[in-house]
């Protein structure tokens, strides 16, 4: 009994002790996968830093050039509004200067009427003296 007792007590210790390697062999592969799962998610989270500052300073660069664009459009507004107003105003002059062009215009046109009627009338007169000077001597 005492052999069969022992070779029982050797049986369960090579099975404890191939249950203590495996699970010791499990446990270092457990290790090793947490090992390499906490360096994938350092590295993660080192490109993840990285990404997140490059697109800080992506954000910084974009709200610069906007305010810099904002700053251009708003000087720009601001002389369009002037350009307006010029533009205004040299269409009122434009329009006084036509009026004032078409008054001259007829003005100009009852002058030379008036200075024609005035010819005609000074060449009458002038005709008349002629003739009356000229009654005179005969």
């Amino acid at each position: 009994m005492s052999f069969l007792f022992q070779a029982r007590v050797d049986t369960l210790n090579e099975k404890v002790s191939e249950l203590v390697s495996k699970n010791e062999r499990l446990i270092e592969e457990r290790n090793a996968m947490l090992e390499r799962r906490n360096e994938n998610l350092r590295q993660t989270s080192e490109q993840t830093h990285d990404v997140l500052s490059k697109i800080q300073q992506q954000k910084t660069t974009l709200e610069t050039d906007f305010t810099a664009v904002s700053s251009e459009l708003s000087t720009a507004q601001r002389h369009l509004t002037v350009l307006r107003q010029s533009e205004r105003e040299l269409k009122e002059n434009l329009e006084k200067t036509e009026k004032q062009l078409v008054e001259a215009r007829e003005e100009l046109e009852g002058s030379k009427t008036a200075h024609a009627v005035t010819e005609e009338r000074s060449k009458k007169l002038e005709k008349a003296l002629r003739d009356e000077r000229a009654a005179r001597k005969v």
